[in-house]
């Protein structure tokens, strides 16, 4: 393999995308294991998903694969996100 094919701009793509899809680890976990996320901003978590969306289908259109790939992954963390701030939003509150 030469070094250009390794430094292809698909290369620094599938870097990006896994680090930015990533980032969303910490967040979920924790969300999931202190099952509370009243700091959860939902406005954000819907606004990030119409993003990623509109992502999804740029990435389509355009064959760019790890675009495609990493909005995938992130919409399925953000998702899961959202699910667990909507189920845990309805928990009553310990006094």
């Amino acid at each position: 393999m030469r070094i250009d094919q390794l430094i292809s701009p698909d290369t620094f793509g599938f870097i990006a995308a896994a680090l930015t899809t990533i980032a969303f680890l910490p967040q979920l976990i924790r969300t999931w294991r202190t099952k509370k996320a009243e700091d959860v901003s939902i406005v954000m978590l819907f606004m990030f998903i119409t993003g990623l969306l509109f992502w999804i289908v740029y990435a389509i259109q355009t064959n760019a694969l790890p675009v495609l790939i990493a909005n995938i992954v992130t919409l399925i963390l953000n998702m899961t996100i959202l699910t667990l701030k909507l189920i845990y939003g309805r928990q009553p509150k310990s006094a």
